[in-house]
């Protein structure tokens, strides 16, 4: 004889969430652009040559704002949690 239980499922709304989830996402978000900058960089300068010339101070710069922007989203968190 089989037994199904149904357990109730919680399911996770993305939209009309609260402010402290949209927060949350902006943070990862900008987490992994930072990443994505940081590794454009050091490929960069792995490639060396006229490429890493013309682009590190660019890749540098992304870098440096997205983990400002990234510092002021945990700043924001922090306030409202």
């Amino acid at each position: 004889m089989f037994v199904v239980q149904v357990r109730p499922t919680v399911f996770v709304q993305v939209t009309g969430g609260s402010d402290m989830s949209m927060i949350s996402a902006l943070i990862v978000l900008a987490l992994l652009a930072t990443i994505g900058a940081l590794a454009m960089g050091v490929g960069s300068m792995v490639r060396g040559g006229e490429y890493d010339r013309q682009h590190a101070g660019q890749f540098m710069t992304a870098r440096v704002g997205l983990q400002a922007t990234t510092l002021v989203l945990l700043l924001v968190a922090m306030l409202l949690g």
